[in-house]
């Protein structure tokens, strides 16, 4: 097989991401590559917030938040006052 030699030009940053990847991954840069080739993208379909209406979003948040009650009681109105949370911080700058 033919080895043929192409420059894709990325930016510091994204070469040292994929670097590090292909160090974790692969034996070498070019093999992780072409595994990733090989194998396609790692999801086929689009992801759900990406195509759902905003009424469909709105009952799926609302539903995972039911999910995920809990028997704690809320903050009481001093607890979450601007006086309690910025308190200190508004002594500390007199």
């Amino acid at each position: 097989m033919a080895m043929q030699t192409t420059t894709i030009e990325v930016d510091q940053l994204t070469a040292d991401l994929l670097n590090a990847q292909a160090e974790a991954n692969g034996p070498t840069l070019a093999a992780w590559l072409r595994s990733i080739a090989e194998t396609g993208p790692k999801t086929l379909h689009p992801s759900f917030f990406g195509t759902a209406s905003p009424e469909e979003r709105a009952r799926a948040v609302e539903e995972w938040a039911s999910r995920h009650r809990s028997s704690t009681p809320p903050l009481s109105d001093e607890a979450i006052s601007r006086e309690s949370i910025y308190g200190e911080r508004e002594d500390k700058q007199l």
